[in-house]
């Protein structure tokens, strides 16, 4: 996994050791924490055009590709985009996602400010077949809960019931 000191180093190298400025380090920066990818991509394009001669100060147009990508990811998601985002939110919501104790928790994680489907979000159609995906599984959610709880109890249980452990008593044991 690379982090952001990595990339950093690794983009400063291929600038030809030009270092950006301290606020537009820090706008990147902000973008490589939820869209390291996209960051990594910018520098790598911006960095070809930097060894081509076509430019001569990368880090102010590394930050403009970070944010029209991210424009163009929010503005146009393609339909193939939206199937597979809604399929991983289905598996999501099978896997983790039932566990969210309303149904109001499980509308925001999907569609809310950082939720997977949130393009989609005034998808009246989309948002019932996630509702209702949510009530099929989360009887399952309930289930597991009741078990652990129980399992958890039985093990209580019978800690409380053992009796103590003797002391060990040094005397006694050397006295024979």
């Amino acid at each position: 996994m690379t982090t952001w000191d990595d990339t950093y180093r690794h983009a400063v190298d291929r600038f030809g050791g030009q270092h950006p400025g301290f606020e537009t380090e820090n706008r990147i920066a902000d973008h490589y924490i939820t869209r390291p990818a996209a960051v990594e991509q910018a520098i790598t394009k911006i960095a070809d055009r930097y060894d081509r001669g076509k430019i001569h100060s990368p880090w102010p147009l590394v930050l403009k590709e970070i944010e029209h990508a991210a424009e163009r990811e929010t503005i146009t998601p393609a339909n193939d985009d939206r199937e597979r985002h809604i399929r991983l939110a289905e598996t999501y919501i099978r896997n983790a996602a039932i566990y969210c104790p309303t149904e109001t928790e499980l509308v925001d994680e999907i569609f809310g400010d950082h939720g997977r489907l949130k393009p989609w979000a005034a998808d009246d159609a989309l948002r019932d077949r996630i509702l209702e995906l949510y009530r099929t599984d989360h009887p399952r959610a309930l289930t597991a809960e009741a078990d652990a709880r129980a399992r958890a109890a039985g093990i209580r249980a019978t800690r409380e019931a053992k009796p103590p452990a003797a002391a060990w008593d040094d005397a006694t044991e050397f006295a024979a």
